[in-house]
């Protein structure tokens, strides 16, 4: 696969059958000016198995106009991936969470801090 650091935005694309990340937790360090991480599995399945956080916190919030984007793409190529988030989900306002697979499987996703998409 592939990793990009550098700015504001981070991404991972690669053509593993199955790409399992986040144990421990996948953390955006939010501060002005936003943040961005897209993992992207070409050809197969993508499962987070830890919790999606923002400044180390689950359901961590971000700043008007500097929002936290998490995005995750399974089976690009396929159209056939899985994703699987194995925690719940807590989003804090502006973080935004986008999930693009022909079958997204989740716990509870909890939006009650507002400002999410």
């Amino acid at each position: 696969g592939t990793i990009k650091v550098g700015g504001y935005t981070a991404s991972l694309t690669t053509n593993a059958a199955n790409l399992n990340i986040g144990k421990g937790g996948v953390n955006l360090s939010n501060q002005a000016s936003g943040r961005s991480l897209l993992v992207e599995n070409l050809t197969g399945n993508i499962t987070v198995d830890g919790a999606l956080m923002v400044n180390n916190q689950v359901g961590g919030y971000a700043l008007a106009g500097s929002s936290a984007n998490f995005e995750f793409k399974a089976g690009v190529d396929t159209k056939n991936g899985t994703i699987a988030f194995n925690n719940n989900i807590s989003l804090g306002r502006f973080v935004n969470l986008k999930a693009s697979a022909h079958t997204v499987n989740f716990k509870n996703i909890d939006t009650g801090n507002g400002f999410n998409t």
